[in-house]
């Protein structure tokens, strides 16, 4: 649930689920880094090589993971996560604010 709660905090930071993914796995500071160097778009970052090798991975086979587990029953209990369907036809998996 702390990891839930701390990916919630990331997004809530960096406004962007792939963003979140990639501080979580690299670090807040790596990313905001990477952000000042460059733009706040994970794939232009990636592009760039602005983000570690393994984050570049991580986080397309982390959504791509959530897009073929189609639901959030798969990750967790259903009151702790919903899946909302962004406009890139991905689905992210969205924290819910209530406790």
């Amino acid at each position: 649930r702390a990891a839930a709660r701390y990916l919630r905090d990331l997004y809530l930071q960096f406004g962007d689920w792939s963003l979140a993914l990639a501080a979580y796995n690299a670090g807040k500071g790596s990313v905001q880094q990477a952000i000042n160097r460059g733009t706040a778009d994970f794939l232009v970052l990636s592009s760039r090589r602005l983000l570690p090798a393994e984050t570049r991975s991580y986080v397309p086979a982390v959504l791509a993971a959530v897009e073929l587990l189609g639901g959030s029953t798969a990750l967790a209990r259903q009151d702790d996560i919903r899946v909302v369907k962004a406009e890139t036809s991905v689905l992210y998996a969205r924290l819910a604010t209530d406790d």
